[in-house]
């Protein structure tokens, strides 16, 4: 069964009255009316599933560049996004120019399509390494352990992730949901290979409070109704540090990143446009921009983005095997 069809059948579809599009800046303008910087025109519609303040951040500073390119930008979590993509895609109806998100299963899901511009146009100084066969890895997305600090003290001494399978700990951990968004499958390969599969196996029988993103998971984490949450991602969780939820975090552990990918469509309604918008969000301006201090990226010259540790294990070096194993791991935690 392909990936799509397995990701179809596993989540819920998700309808047009659910994620509504936001025409977020640019004046009206017809597409294709030539030119080049303020002079050039057109729309492009934006699939994001980065925080809206820092989407919309993007398309303001873009604007001032390009008053005169319209973006509609679409803000969901990464599962949401490409469940929907990929409905549109497969009927024939019209869907984003470009789609940013965490999931490289879809990306190679779309490369098998043929869905994406094998060579997008991104600015100068981006990586040449994080540019593959159309995905551009356009940020990491720090993700480590988070407690309630009612539970435990703050800058609490949890240097494992093997708190999660202890006993005492049953019916208070929040894990997120790898059915939703592929990513977190390589957090459970990550168990694997520190602990073995017997840790997935304790996992199971801890009453596991799955959750489909980080927003719930971190709601839920502050108001008690768990004690861990894991992986949790520094961009979630500063800001429900910062407004003031009993909750921390700990980067101690062994930590990963899922990086943040952008891919555009082979059938962008405006090409010129797209692309005009794609080399902004990989330029300095626009990296800064989208990430603030919240994720990273991966231009060496930024300013201001939140540092990663050296020793990361970046999820896409996990994700390989986890997505060969993912019915095995799924069983192990009881997700079947």
């Amino acid at each position: 069964m392909s990936i799509s069809m397995r990701r179809l059948r596993a989540v819920a579809a998700v309808g047009a009255a659910s994620l509504v599009l936001t025409a977020c800046s640019g004046d009206d303008a017809s597409p294709g009316d030539g030119g080049g910087g303020t002079e050039l025109s057109g729309s492009v519609v934006w699939y994001s599933s980065k925080a809206p303040e820092y989407s919309q951040a993007v398309i303001d500073d873009f604007n001032e560049e390009y008053p005169n390119i319209r973006v509609d930008m679409l803000r969901a979590p990464s599962g949401d996004l490409t469940v929907r993509y990929a409905q549109e895609r497969s009927s024939g109806a019209e869907t984003a120019d470009l789609i940013t998100m965490g999931d490289i299963a879809f990306v190679d899901e779309g490369r098998e399509n043929d869905w994406w511009v094998s060579e997008p146009q991104v600015s100068e100084g981006f990586p040449e390494e994080h540019v593959v066969d159309g995905m551009v890895t356009v940020g990491m997305n720090h993700q480590m352990l988070a407690y309630n600090t009612n539970t435990f003290p703050e800058g609490a001494d949890m240097d494992s992730w093997e708190v999660l399978a202890d006993p005492d700990m049953a019916g208070r951990v929040i894990l997120l949901d790898p059915r939703g968004e592929p990513g977190y499958l390589g957090q459970l390969q990550l168990y694997s290979e520190l602990y073995g599969d017997e840790f997935l196996e304790q996992l199971a029988s801890q009453d596991i409070r799955w959750v489909n993103s980080q927003v719930p998971g971190f709601e839920n984490l502050g108001s008690g109704s768990g004690d861990v949450m894991a992986p949790a991602a520094f961009s979630s969780g500063q800001p429900a540090i910062d407004s003031g939820a009993p909750v921390d975090l700990n980067p101690n552990v062994p930590s990963t990143a899922i990086g943040v990918y952008t891919v555009q469509s082979n059938e962008a309604h405006d090409e010129a446009a797209t692309s005009a918008f794609f080399e902004f969000l990989t330029s300095k301006e626009g990296q800064e921009t989208f990430h603030g201090q919240d994720t990273s990226s991966v231009r060496t010259d930024t300013e201001g983005t939140a540092p990663l540790p050296d020793d990361l294990i970046p999820m896409e070096d996990l994700l390989p095997e986890a997505l060969e194993r993912r019915d095995e791991l799924m069983a192990l935690v009881g997700l079947v």
